[in-house]
């Protein structure tokens, strides 16, 4: 069984942060909490100050956990892509940065790909941009 994770950009700390045991997601007048600890000290940030992303259960080539909103290299299609959650599949996807084509089920095939993470669509925009100009 795969560990549940997950971490989340903090749009107001401009940074991203690992929830861990000491962290939790609570209902604070029915709007979700994350509350986490910074420099041995608590923080509590609410829904819109965040945006939460899952791990996939999945490491790329270099042992690297790989979640949602990340920016992965494929080596054996020389393509960039973001990871996705897609509802309708009830998976998460591939999506080609270039040509916005789905690439369905090759998170199986991480390993076989080379798929490395570089970024993710937050800390690292500016890959997320620059290919778009392209």
């Amino acid at each position: 069984m795969q560990p549940i994770k997950f971490r989340a950009w903090s749009r107001i700390l401009k940074k991203m942060l690992y929830i861990d045991r000491r962290s939790s997601i609570s209902i604070l007048m029915d709007k979700p909490v994350l509350t986490f600890p910074i420099n041995e000290s608590v923080s509590s940030i609410s829904v819109g100050e965040y945006y939460l992303m899952q791990y996939i259960g999945i490491k790329d080539c270099n042992e690297k956990e790989i979640y949602e909103s990340d920016i992965v290299y494929i080596k054996k299609y020389n393509i960039l892509a973001i990871v996705e959650w897609c509802n309708s599949s009830l998976s998460y996807e591939l999506r080609n940065i270039h040509t916005d084509i789905i690439m369905q089920d090759r998170l199986r095939d991480c390993h076989s790909l080379d798929i490395t993470v570089v970024g993710d669509i937050y800390n690292n925009s500016e890959i997320f941009i620059a290919t778009l100009e392209h």
